[in-house]
Formats: C-alpha cells, sequence, structure tokens
C-alpha cells in the first residue's frame, strides 16, 4: 500500500483497527472513486452491492415518503458509512445518496468481502466489528424516532393531513375529510356469551 492511500485510510475510524497487511486485503477487494456534486452514489430501492465511506466531501441522505415526498435522514462527512447492511445482508437499500460536493469515496464489495469471511481472514470479521457502533448508532435513533412518534400522534396526524392537502391541490389526490373524527375514550370490546346476562345456557 502507498503511503497516500495508508494515511487516507487511516483517518476514517472504521479502518484504524486494520493492520497494514489486514488493510492491504481490504484495498484488494475495494476501490477509490470521485463523485462529483449531484452523483446519485445509491438509490433508494436498488439492490445494494456493497458499502461506501466519505473519504472527502459530504453526501446527502433522503428517504422516499407518502406520494413521492421525502425526507432528509442526515448529511454524510469525512468518515461516516452508509450502505453498511449491504455487507451482511443482500436487501434493498432503504435510502437515496447523492453527493452534496465533489466527493471521494471508498466502496468495499460485498461478495468479495464474503469471500474473505469464508476465508476466515481475520481482516473481514474486524471490519464488521467495527461497524457494529454504527448500526447500534442508527438503530438508536430510528427507535427514537418512533417513540416520538407514537408519544406525540396528534402532531403526526395533523402533519400527515397537511401533507396530504397540500398534494390534493396540487392535483395529486383526493382531498381527505375537513376534520378527522375524534377517536373515542372507550374501546369497545366483543360480548362473550359468558358475559351476556340474557344468554341462557342449554
Amino acid at each position: 500500500m502507498s503511503r497516500d492511500y495508508e494515511s487516507l485510510y487511516k483517518a476514517v475510524p472504521i479502518f484504524r483497527s486494520l493492520s497494514p497487511s489486514e488493510m492491504d486485503e481490504i484495498v484488494a477487494i475495494s476501490r477509490l472513486f470521485r463523485a462529483p456534486a449531484g452523483t446519485v452514489v445509491l438509490m433508494e430501492g436498488q439492490q445494494g452491492k456493497g458499502m461506501y465511506v466519505v473519504v472527502q466531501g459530504r453526501a446527502s441522505a433522503r428517504m422516499r415518503l407518502f406520494q413521492g415526498d421525502d425526507a432528509h435522514l442526515g448529511t454524510l462527512e469525512k468518515g461516516d458509512v452508509f450502505g453498511e447492511l449491504s455487507l451482511i445482508d443482500n436487501q434493498p437499500v432503504s435510502a437515496t445518496v447523492t453527493a452534496v460536493t465533489d466527493s471521494i469515496l471508498y466502496f468495499v464489495d460485498r461478495a468479495q468481502l464474503s469471500e474473505l469471511r469464508k476465508a476466515l481472514r481475520p481482516a473481514a470479521f474486524k471490519l464488521l466489528r467495527a461497524l457494529a457502533p454504527t448500526i447500534c448508532e442508527r438503530l438508536r435513533q430510528l427507535n427514537a424516532r418512533i417513540e416520538d412518534m407514537f408519544s406525540q400522534p396528534e402532531i403526526h396526524l395533523r402533519l400527515m393531513e397537511d401533507r396530504y392537502r397540500h398534494l390534493a391541490q396540487d392535483g395529486a389526490l383526493e382531498a381527505p375529510p375537513t376534520t378527522i373524527p375524534p377517536r373515542s375514550d372507550v374501546l369497545e370490546l366483543p360480548v362473550r356469551p359468558g358475559d351476556d346476562p340474557n344468554f341462557v345456557k342449554s
């Protein structure tokens, strides 16, 4: 590995636990490439082929929502990774990532990393272990968003209704009712035969 590449990779946290020889193995199954501003690096719904690391520049992650709307999930900067779950499973990616500035990205190929794992090469397992904190943190963030949504349902319902009306005004949807019917505070359960005083046993 050249000194330029070595300093480049050591600047990325997930590679710091790798020895020089282990880094050589990862480099052999990976590639470094430039992504000009505006480049769609990863498209939501497409099959993931590996993990990307931001070496230089910035990228934006967005997820498609209701009727073509989308949500900004976050900005990815130097040292951040995306598409990391593609190293573990073979599922479509869940977000679109676009280069915000001219960027340099590092791509780790899933299929070739899998071969290293089958060969029981330490580099593959150390890399996956280094990714664990990132995956856990993103899961915590997702849990926090879900908790917020369920703790304040009226706010999120109102936001959804406002968005629905906006789309309807654009002609994309039929307008919803002017008001949302209030929910009953009483939960009505079906009456079982044994609970019905008018029920007569045969």
